[in-house]
């Protein structure tokens, strides 16, 4: 988002491992917490096909 356009991948990795130093743990409960499956992977597919498209 504070780019402003999609990113990849390894962007979002390097990303994540910069700043691995300011941890949440509020956000990795959210993360871990149970939730609707097979919505997420409708939605995974969904921005994965149109990432592959652009």
């Amino acid at each position: 988002m504070k780019l402003g356009r999609r990113v990849d991948f390894n962007e979002a990795i390097r990303f994540l491992l910069m700043y691995r130093r300011r941890r949440n743990p509020r956000l990795l409960i959210e993360a871990c917490a149970p939730g609707d499956v097979e919505s997420a992977l409708k939605e995974l597919y969904e921005e994965r096909k149109a990432d592959e498209n652009c």
